[in-house]
């Protein structure tokens, strides 16, 4: 790590001015010499030099200089609650709980001040954010597929910005604020997708593997939707690659459903690449595994194809079973997978066609 004792004159100097001007520093380390060579004694003297006008005197906790102050760090306190420094960020659950497992950051930009809030937990959770920031109206951004809408719910309290987000496993948003706020600045509504199932696609599929890449030769019929893995054919069990599910579906299914309409694909191991009556419709990758079809619909008979790929590993794995003329992989570690067990692989779903305002 780098040596906390360490200081350029420059930063010394600057460090004193934004102290006189009015800032409040905290310093847990009393720098004592410059890291560069250049002028090393000068230098080292003039890093000294503001050091002795900044560090608090011996027993003392707070140094008062010009309008400013510096306070012998680090702060034991659970918050800058005693400087006047409110949290910057806060989050709660259900009964007011502190939500554990959000990372965020904040940016000041010339457009207004933007949060990232990101989920650690591999669930989706539904929290409340209090953001140091009054006044303007909170966008919501997408960050998996830029998709953004004004938050339909939140409200400003004691000069914070108070709203609901919804997170899904491993997922994240961005919140923007920066149109100002017309009023008390309050709103309900919404602030996140709600999906309605319209339409449940069950089976049969009819499922492609590539037979250069250790797959059946001819496609086939999953009567229902299942892990690759669990399968008893060899080359389904342990392929590796792409695979093209295909069907076709009515659209409308019912009385005529207006808004968005989405594929819901459940869950896919790993990767799934969506195309309705040959046009590309987005590509899921993670939770919640969902693309918007809305625009490749047409009424009656629909063509519907999946292409989900996996990682190599269960190739690999099944390859290492095999003598060495039949294997479609290798590797340069194969001692890495003795014992290893099959990867979940494929479409699991369930699918089902949604639609949202």
């Amino acid at each position: 790590a780098p040596d906390p004792g360490l200081m350029t004159p420059a930063v010394a100097n600057r460090l004193r001015e934004l102290v006189e001007a009015g800032a409040t520093v905290v310093m847990c380390t009393r720098p004592d010499r410059s890291p560069s060579l250049q002028d090393r004694t000068a230098a080292d003297a003039a890093v000294r030099k503001v050091a002795a006008e900044l560090w608090p005197e011996a027993g003392a906790a707070v140094r008062p200089v010009g309008r400013g102050r510096v306070i012998r760090g680090p702060i034991g306190e659970a918050s800058f609650a005693s400087l006047g420094l409110a949290r910057d960020f806060e989050a709660t659950e259900a009964g007011g709980r502190p939500a554990e497992g959000i990372a965020w950051a904040h940016r000041a930009a010339a457009e207004g001040d933007i949060y990232f809030v990101a989920n650690q937990r591999d669930r989706a959770r539904e929290i409340e954010v209090s953001l140091r920031v009054a006044g303007r109206v909170p966008q919501l951004w997408d960050p998996v597929d830029g998709d953004m809408r004004y938050a339909g719910t939140w409200r400003i309290d004691a000069g914070r910005t108070k709203l609901p987000l919804r997170l899904e496993a491993n997922g994240s948003i961005f919140v923007m604020l920066g149109q100002p706020a017309a009023g008390a600045g309050e709103r309900t509504g919404p602030n996140w997708l709600e999906p309605r199932t319209v339409q449940t696609l069950d089976g049969p599929w009819q499922v492609a593997f590539a037979p250069g890449a250790g797959g059946p030769k001819d496609p086939v019929v999953f009567d229902r939707l299942e892990d690759w893995s669990l399968r008893s054919e060899p080359g389904v069990r342990f392929y590796s690659g792409t695979a093209e599910y295909t069907r076709t579906f009515d659209w409308p299914p019912g009385p005529d459903p207006a808004g968005r309409v989405w594929l819901d694909l459940g869950r896919v191991a790993d990767v799934a690449e969506v195309t309705v009556n040959g046009r590309p419709c987005g590509i899921a990758w993670t939770a919640p595994w969902r693309v918007e079809i809305t625009a490749a619909l047409h009424p009656g008979r629909n063509e519907l194809r999946i292409a989900v790929t996996n990682t190599w590993a269960n190739r690999l794995i099944g390859d290492h079973a095999l003598p060495e003329a039949q294997r479609v992989t290798w590797t340069t570690a194969p001692y890495r997978l003795d014992g290893k067990p099959l990867l979940p692989s494929g479409l699991l779903g369930p699918v089902a066609l949604a639609t949202t305002p």
